[in-house]
């Protein structure tokens, strides 16, 4: 809805820019022609004191066109025409780093094929985002877990047995 008003807004400044551009074309037009008209009737005289009147006038309106382009140029720098441009540019650049992070966090955690809320027991457990960032690092896969689980005393022996059956086996 804000966007929409905001680009209403952009739009009635462009028609009306348009209709001032439209107002200045004429009224060049009948400058233009009234100069011509001047020009005729002074090279049928050959006054040299209407031919100077004749040039300050034509001086007088180049300074007047020069003064509505600057107005013009003016008017296209404006502060508030820019914020606007520049905060509709903003928004869609949030609204695609949202979808983004959306997208992302929706390929992140597999559903079971029942769509409850779980990660499957097959994949390995997802980082939380509440865990901190040295804790999500350093945590060991499940088999690690279960050894860390048990006391120190028969992590060893579970270590030792397990050293035992991997030079037991026919691969080795």
């Amino acid at each position: 809805m804000l966007t929409m008003r905001r680009a209403l807004r952009q739009l009635e400044a462009k028609l009306s820019e348009v209709e001032t551009t439209i107002d200045l074309l004429l009224a060049r037009k009948r400058n233009a022609l009234l100069q011509q008209r001047v020009f005729d009737t002074l090279s049928k005289t050959g006054n040299p004191k209407d031919k100077e009147r004749a040039a300050r006038a034509q001086d007088a309106v180049l300074e007047a066109e020069a003064r509505a382009r600057a107005l013009a140029d003016l008017h296209q720098r404006d502060p508030e025409v820019q914020l606007d441009q520049l905060s509709a540019e903003q928004m869609v650049e949030r609204q695609l780093r949202d979808l983004k992070a959306k997208g992302r966090s929706q390929q992140q955690r597999p559903l079971l094929h029942e769509a409850k809320p779980h990660p499957s027991p097959l994949l390995r457990p997802q980082p939380q985002e509440s865990e901190p960032a040295r804790k999500r690092a350093e945590s060991p896969p499940e088999a690690e877990q279960s050894e860390q689980a048990t006391p120190p005393s028969t992590a060893k022996e579970a270590d030792v047995e397990q050293l035992k059956k991997l030079l037991q086996s026919p691969d080795a």
